[in-house]
C-alpha cells in the first residue's frame, strides 16, 4: 500500500433539525457578537432564518449578516469584512450554497489577517495566509460544493482580466461544519441539479484523481452510493413535490443522502484532488458567469467518455476499471463486462444530466472561440488521462 496523507476535517454535526442547535453552541463557546454570510433569497424566505434569528436574540447573541446572491468577488468579502471588524464579530457563520460559505469563510480569514482578500489568492496576491481567522461554522443548504469541508475558498472576478482562485490554508477548514438535509428542502430544482451533479463530478474526479488513497477511495464510494438513492428522488421532489419521492419522509431521506455524498466529496477532493472537469471550471469562471456546478454537470458525461477512449487500449488500467467500479455503484449493471461499464456510466450521467435540464454553456455567451481560448488555459490536475487542448476545446463545444 502506498504511502498517503488525508486532510484535517471539521468537526461535523450531521442530521435532520441539528441546525436548531447552532444558537445553543454558539452561546456555550461564549460568543455575543457574530457575522453571518447567506445566500442571496431563498433560506431567507424559510422560517429557518427567522427562528434563527430569535434564538441567537433569546442567547443573547448580536449579528451582523450578509447576503451573496453570486460567487464570492473581491469587492465583498473586502467590504463584508470591514463591516464585520467594526461590529466587533467574534464569530462568522456561512450559511447557504458553496458561495455563501466560501464567502464566509473567506470573511472570516480576512477579519484575522486583515489586508485586502486579493493579497492572498494564489496567482494574484504576494502575501501567503498566516492562518489567522475568526472561528468560523459552516451550514451548507444546498448539497453540492463540499466547502464545508474544505480549506479553501474560491473567490472570482468575471471578465476582462478575471480570475478565479483559491484563499487557501489548512486552518480554513471550517471548525464546525452542520449539515442539516432538512434545510434544502425548499431548494429550487435548478439548484439541486445543479449543485448535485457538482457532488457527483467531485467524488468521480477523486476517485480516478491520481491522489486518490484508500481512504478516499472509501468514502467515494459510499458517496457515490448515496447518491444513487438521492440524486434523482431529490431532483424529481424539488419539481414535483414530496409525494414524487415517495412522500415528506422519503423526501428528506433522499435529500440526507444528497446532503451526505456532498459532503463526502468536499472530503475528498481535499485529499485526493479534482481532473479536468475542474480544470475548466476555473478559467471558464474566470471568463464568464457560468455556475460553478451547470460547469461541472454538463461537462461529467463527456469528460469520462473523452478519457476512457484515451485509455480503453490500455490492458488492465486501473482507471477504466474504477470507472467501471463507480458505474455499479451509482446502478449500473455489475454483470456486464468492464470496458461495457464505462460506456453505460457516460450514458447513465447522460440520463441523469437530461432529467436535470441544465442549459446551454451558450446561455452565458460562450462559443466556439471562446470554448477554444477556455481549452487553451485549462490545466489537467490531477486527471488519470492527458486530454490536449482539442481534446477539451470539443468536450465544452458540444454542450454550447
Amino acid at each position: 500500500m502506498k504511502t498517503f496523507t488525508c486532510a484535517r476535517l471539521p468537526e461535523l454535526r450531521f442530521g435532520a433539525g441539528v441546525f436548531g442547535e447552532l444558537p445553543a453552541l454558539l452561546s456555550q463557546l461564549k460568543f455575543t457578537r457574530i457575522a453571518v454570510v447567506t445566500g442571496g433569497r431563498s433560506f431567507r424566505e424559510t422560517p429557518y432564518w427567522t427562528a434563527f434569528l430569535g434564538a441567537l436574540g433569546n442567547a443573547g447573541i448580536e449579528a451582523v449578516d450578509f447576503s451573496i446572491s453570486h460567487e464570492p468577488d473581491p469587492d465583498f468579502v473586502n467590504e463584508s469584512t470591514r463591516a464585520a471588524v467594526a461590529a466587533g464579530s467574534q464569530a462568522v457563520v456561512g450559511i447557504g450554497g458553496g458561495s455563501a460559505i466560501d464567502g464566509g469563510k473567506a470573511v472570516s480569514a480576512l477579519a484575522g489577517m486583515g489586508g485586502r482578500i486579493e493579497d492572498y489568492l494564489e496567482g494574484v496576491g504576494t502575501k501567503k495566509p498566516d492562518g489567522r481567522k475568526l472561528p468560523f461554522f459552516a451550514v451548507p443548504t444546498t448539497a453540492g460544493t463540499g466547502s464545508e469541508a474544505t480549506k479553501n475558498a474560491v473567490i472570482s472576478r468575471t471578465g476582462d482580466g478575471g480570475f478565479k482562485k483559491s484563499l487557501r490554508h489548512v486552518a480554513f477548514v471550517p471548525d464546525v461544519a452542520i449539515v442539516d438535509p432538512e434545510l434544502s428542502l425548499h431548494c429550487p430544482a435548478d439548484t439541486t441539479a445543479a449543485t448535485g451533479l457538482d457532488a457527483v463530478t467531485q467524488l468521480i474526479e477523486a476517485y480516478v484523481s491520481t491522489g486518490a488513497n484508500p481512504v478516499t477511495d472509501a468514502l467515494a464510494e459510499s458517496g457515490l452510493a448515496a447518491a444513487r438513492r438521492g440524486f434523482i428522488p431529490s431532483l424529481e421532489g424539488s419539481r414535483e413535490g414530496a409525494d414524487a419521492a415517495g412522500g415528506e419522509e422519503a423526501f428528506l431521506e433522499a435529500r440526507s443522502q444528497m446532503a451526505y455524498a456532498a459532503y463526502l466529496s468536499g472530503v475528498c477532493l481535499a485529499t485526493a484532488g479534482l481532473g479536468i472537469v475542474h480544470g475548466v471550471a476555473s478559467p471558464m469562471g474566470a471568463r464568464y458567469p457560468v455556475p460553478h456546478g451547470v460547469v461541472c454537470g454538463t461537462l461529467l458525461p463527456g469528460s469520462i467518455r473523452a478519457t476512457v477512449d484515451r485509455l480503453k487500449n490500455v490492458d488492465g488500467d486501473a482507471t477504466l476499471e474504477k470507472y467501471g467500479a463507480a458505474a455499479v455503484l451509482l446502478g449500473v449493471d455489475e454483470q456486464m463486462q468492464p470496458i461495457e461499464r464505462c460506456e453505460a456510466i457516460v450514458d447513465l450521467l447522460e440520463r441523469w444530466l437530461d432529467a436535470a435540464q441544465l442549459p446551454g454553456l451558450s446561455k452565458w455567451g460562450i462559443d466556439e472561440s471562446g470554448a477554444r481560448e477556455i481549452a487553451a488555459a485549462t490545466g489537467g490536475k490531477t486527471h488519470p488521462a492527458e486530454l490536449d487542448g482539442d481534446d477539451v476545446a470539443r468536450l465544452i463545444i458540444d454542450r454550447l
